[in-house]
């Protein structure tokens, strides 16, 4: 029996492929017997993540205005308890910012919270919420996304920088972490 090693070139993937370890002959086996090129399925489940976020947030937004729509949940209990908590710092029955930065420092970044304002922008009132920029910014080990996004309150004329983080949950995405920059 005669085997025959063949290695891919590629332009500097180490980013994606960092603690991946070598690959098996059946991962070799798998490759050939794809259908999707290499590569091509990752950017397809990130395309797929990426209109889910953005149609996500401006979905919530509308039907939060829309008293008639059903709220579909786009949270982690563990973030909508931790943003949650961010809401009511220093607020009657919330923690105080101390209290808050040692329950969650080990999960999140307290200092990107938001603290004191709302779910994924600062404003209490908005008007038509549009995704104007999201990008993907990292693909974590854990297969998690990281997207760096511009939300605009179109009438208020206000921009919010966000990076947004999204786990794969079941059939759908997640939001698990939002770092707030403005």
């Amino acid at each position: 029996m005669i085997l025959f090693s063949c290695k891919e070139q590629t332009h500097d993937d180490t980013q994606h492929t960092q603690g991946l370890g070598n690959k098996t002959e059946q991962d070799s086996i798998a490759k050939v017997t794809e259908r999707v090129p290499p590569g091509h399925q990752e950017e397809e489940e990130i395309e797929k993540a990426k209109l889910w976020l953005i149609h996500s947030i401006e979905d919530t937004f509308k039907a939060t205005n829309d008293t008639n729509d059903e709220v579909i949940p786009i949270y982690t209990k563990r973030y909508e308890e931790y943003k949650s908590d961010a809401i009511n710092v220093d607020m009657d029955g919330g923690m105080t910012e101390k209290q808050f930065f040692n329950k969650w420092e080990d999960q999140y970044n307290p200092k990107m919270a938001g603290v004191g304002y709302g779910f994924l922008i600062g404003g209490q009132d908005w008007g038509k919420i549009k995704v104007t920029y999201c990008e993907v910014k990292t693909k974590m080990q854990d297969n998690s996304l990281i997207f760096n996004v511009v939300i605009e309150d179109l009438e208020f004329k206000v921009k919010y920088k966000r990076d947004i983080k999204i786990i794969r949950s079941e059939n759908t995405y997640l939001i698990d972490d939002v770092l707030e920059y403005n």
